[in-house]
């Protein structure tokens, strides 16, 4: 039975989303925890326009929490208008990527975590769908 929020015939999944190779996964690895994440939404021709009615992030930046590797996703018809420098908005703790779509700007995205180590993993013992990898349950030691 698919995870509520999947849509696998979209190509949509709820999940944990291992950022070493993009590829949804049954268990929280270490691949799948992140220190940071920050995005840009697509900018609006309207002045004055609610960012988030764009729908899309056309600049996406996570920081691994086990390699403190930065991984970005852009959209290249948008680099020249948008300032990587000055995000729409941004999460700092332990988070992971649940549900990830992409076409040309990320169109699907979920993010779930805590904003402190000891917090996150209360919130995994506690509900959680999935299993925590040894290797994630030591980074967040």
């Amino acid at each position: 039975m698919a995870e509520r929020g999947s849509d696998p015939s979209n190509y949509c999944f709820f999940a944990p989303l291992n950022t070493t190779d993009f590829v949804t996964s049954t268990h929280i690895s270490g691949g799948c925890l992140l220190r940071e994440i920050s995005w840009i939404y697509q900018p609006r021709s309207r002045p004055g326009a609610a960012k988030l009615c764009a729908g899309y992030v056309v600049y996406l930046r996570a920081v691994t929490l086990a390699e403190n590797k930065v991984i970005e996703i852009a959209n290249p018809n948008f680099l020249n208008e948008i300032d990587i420098n000055k995000c729409d908005g941004s999460v700092k703790g332990v988070y992971m990527i649940t549900t990830f779509q992409k076409k040309r700007s990320v169109t699907k995205l979920r993010i779930c975590g805590s904003k402190t180590k000891e917090d996150f993993k209360k919130a995994m013992e506690y509900y959680s769908l999935w299993d925590m990898s040894p290797m994630a349950a030591s980074l967040l030691k």
